[in-house]
């Protein structure tokens, strides 16, 4: 990866540009901006952990909000003044379920992959060319 390129795309993302601001305006590529943020994030093997935490809580402010729509919904069915419907609490509901997909997919996840980069040194990296020189030169002298 290009280290210009990759600091420009993390300073933007620091001061909250958007990736459909960094695409029209600066024209990276949606693909690169993605792996970049991908990359910075997971640095710390962090970014599937922070992902479900948020999941998580985010499950538990949609069940607390359901919560409080159907107690509403009782009250104000209780008094007369609604005809119960299924739509009242539908669409909370698919969000909460959502959410708890979600956080469960990214704990699955997290404990199905490990990702490990290879790693090359400059010696194991100068073997392989030297020998394709090698072969370069006498390819040329024939």
């Amino acid at each position: 990866m290009n280290p210009v390129k990759v600091g420009k795309i993390l300073y933007l993302f620091c001061l909250g540009v958007s990736q459909s601001q960094m695409v029209k305006k600066y024209g990276f590529c949606h693909k690169s901006i993605k792996h970049t943020l991908q990359e910075y994030a997971d640095h710390l093997g962090k970014w599937t952990e922070v992902g479900a935490r948020l999941s998580k809580q985010l499950f538990l402010n949609l069940h607390s909000l359901q919560e409080d729509i159907i107690e509403d919904v009782r009250e104000r069915m209780e008094s007369g003044k609604l005809k119960p419907t299924f739509r009242d609490v539908y669409y909370v509901s698919t969000a909460k379920d959502k959410c708890w997909e979600q956080a469960h997919r990214i704990e699955e996840l997290k404990k199905e992959t490990t990702f490990t980069r290879n790693v090359v040194t400059q010696e194991e990296h100068e073997k392989p060319l030297a020998k394709v020189r090698g072969w370069a030169g006498k390819m040329v002298n024939e």
